[in-house]
């Protein structure tokens, strides 16, 4: 007999539902191993094959409780918030809290077949901790700049409020440099072989490269190019509806946001130096379309491109043509 197990998260507590299908039952229990011990005694009477975990991805703050199921043996499943969002708009809820985002869940994850999570090496999570404080970094870099410019529009200018600013400017560049050194040690310490094959794509460059491998590994994950697309969220939403309805497709936006913003930029470097993409680009264009809308194109070929290299360990040939 299957049982859902459905979580809403928090940085202290844990929301716990367990659904058979008919009964409901609620618990909260603290987020330490503690509270996840008092759930798992709950589902006494179970093979661990028969229970579903199922959970949003909230930060930092779920991975200790899936890590701890996923030792288990039994199915955890984290799922983009979205997902949830929407499938509580289709059950056309409209209390929001703790005890119901949990039930929510629950059921979802009793009807709906989640992506497995899978636990990631220690290697890939450095990788992506270094990339996040890289991108806080160059956030607060910019941010130094916009002060620096308005300094100087002043009537009077302040060389010493300005001097303090290039200060912490320099070192955060200092300190960028050597995280992405770090970055390069860890990579060629265990993904030497995809960082190549990925830097062998003209238009991705290290970061893009350091983030597909800190994300994503060896793309054990994805069994097509098309999940994978999704993922990032790059995929094309057509909006259309019998002979009326025909609005402007857009993507859909419901993946990771920083890796769409990444092969967003590295799009804009391929449509120049990488042949198949750059062919695309141009064709697209010439036939009337946008040049962002080209570009969201160049990006999906690219993953593509990402996807094949990576996947099947090997390095880029533009001569190459397959379906992936």
């Amino acid at each position: 007999m299957k049982m859902s197990i459905g979580f809403d998260i928090s940085k202290e507590t844990v929301d716990a539902a367990f659904f058979n299908g008919k009964t409901m039952e609620h618990i909260q229990v603290e987020n330490s191993k503690k509270g996840f011990s008092q759930i798992w005694n709950r589902c006494k009477g179970f093979d661990s094959h028969d229970l579903i975990f199922t959970m949003e991805a909230t930060g930092v703050y779920h991975e200790c409780c899936a890590e701890y199921f996923h030792d288990k043996g039994s199915m955890v499943s984290v799922v983009n918030p979205l997902i949830i969002k929407r499938y509580a708009d289709m059950k056309m809820l409209r209390a929001k809290t703790d005890k119901v985002d949990a039930k929510l869940i629950a059921q979802y994850g009793f009807s709906e077949t989640g992506f497995e999570y899978k636990r990631k090496s220690e290697t890939s999570l450095k990788i992506k901790a270094f990339l996040k404080v890289i991108d806080a970094l160059q956030r607060t870099r910019t941010q130094n700049g916009n002060r620096l410019e308005a300094l100087r529009h002043h009537a009077m200018r302040m060389p010493e409020v300005e001097a303090v600013y290039c200060k912490i400017n320099r070192e955060i560049s200092e300190q960028i440099t050597h995280v992405e050194k770090e970055i390069l040690l860890l990579e060629k310490k265990e993904f030497a072989g995809e960082l190549n094959n990925l830097l062998s794509i003209p238009g991705v460059g290290k970061r893009t490269a350091s983030a597909i491998i800190g994300f994503f590994e060896r793309m054990d994950d994805f069994g097509s190019a098309k999940q994978l697309i999704s993922f990032i969220g790059i995929n094309p939403s057509p909006r259309t509806s019998g002979t009326s309805v025909r609005g402007h497709g857009s993507i859909s936006k419901k993946g990771n946001a920083y890796l769409r913003k990444l092969l967003y930029l590295a799009a804009l470097s391929a449509s120049k130096h990488n042949r198949s993409c750059s062919d695309l680009y141009f064709r697209l264009v010439a036939k009337g379309k946008s040049k962002k809308l080209a570009l969201v194109a160049v990006a999906n070929k690219l993953a593509r491109q990402i996807f094949a290299v990576v996947r099947y360990n090997r390095g880029y040939d533009p001569n190459f043509s397959a379906t992936i």
